[in-house]
């Protein structure tokens, strides 16, 4: 394992020769703890429910959401999950959403790529209830650095009443 990988790739980019040798510290080195120390993680949670019917996107109380200062790299890990139920009354599909909203040096609305989602069929009988724990992870590049805001937000596929528990959301900057 490389510790000084992005100064190994850096150097190779710019056409320099790189020699990979024996000898690379391995973890528990005042060297590998410092490459550790760099990384910086923001995490915000809301583990109440709560619930909506709109289908479109929509703050629930008390988000969750981070604010971080992207640094230069541009890059943010996103590691965001919620459980997400329903109480199904008559045949049919119910559906919900947790999207990210970015806001501040960066804007971006939820899309597909930055969401989670807990589907079902009820088929031709109903069923009394569906919950799901559901997570995802996002690398996003190409931010612009800055304060930037992560706010998870929520929708109901089909209008009906969708519930939001356990929301967590996770950056982690690079």
């Amino acid at each position: 394992m490389l510790y000084r990988l992005p100064r190994v790739l850096d150097a190779a980019a710019a056409g320099a020769t790189v020699y990979v040798v024996e000898g690379e510290k391995v973890p528990g080195t005042p060297e590998a703890a410092s490459a550790l120390s760099a990384i910086d993680t923001v995490t915000g949670e809301q583990l109440a429910q709560h619930s909506t019917t709109s289908t479109s996107y929509v703050d629930l109380d008390g988000g969750p959401s981070v604010t971080v200062d992207v640094r230069p790299s541009g890059r943010v890990l996103l590691i965001f999950s919620a459980q997400i139920g329903w109480s199904v009354l008559a045949p049919g599909a119910v559906s919900g959403d947790a999207g990210i909203d970015i806001s501040g040096a960066n804007t971006l609305p939820p899309s597909g790529d930055r969401r989670i989602r807990a589907h079902i069929e009820a088929g031709g009988a109903p069923s009394n209830v569906g919950i799901f724990g559901v997570g995802s992870q996002k690398m996003l590049t190409g931010l612009n650095p800055g304060a930037t805001t992560f706010t998870m937000r929520y929708r109901s596929n089909f209008g009906q009443q969708v519930d939001f528990d356990n929301r967590v959301i996770t950056a982690v900057l690079l």
